[in-house]
């Protein structure tokens, strides 16, 4: 996941943002803490800042993918 967040001059663009990275990070941290806490109770305030990061991450992925998109699609131009 952190290669996608690099660019590589005359090579390629980053393909995620910094904020993708980091919301991808914080969901991963909590599917972490969900599959390994058996005995724990979800609170729900948590739950609900997850969600709105997934949310957020959506945009952010779409958004991404799209730029990348138009930087092959300029190579292919090219």
């Amino acid at each position: 996941m952190e290669r996608m967040r690099l660019s590589l001059e005359g090579l390629r663009p980053a393909l995620i943002g910094e904020e993708t990275f980091r919301c991808l990070n914080d969901l991963r941290s909590f599917r972490h803490f969900f599959r390994h806490a058996y005995d724990m109770d979800l609170e729900p305030e948590k739950v609900e800042l997850v969600v709105k990061k997934a949310l957020r991450l959506k945009e952010l992925w779409a958004n991404d993918c799209r730029a990348f998109t138009d930087f092959l699609r300029e190579l292919i131009r090219r």
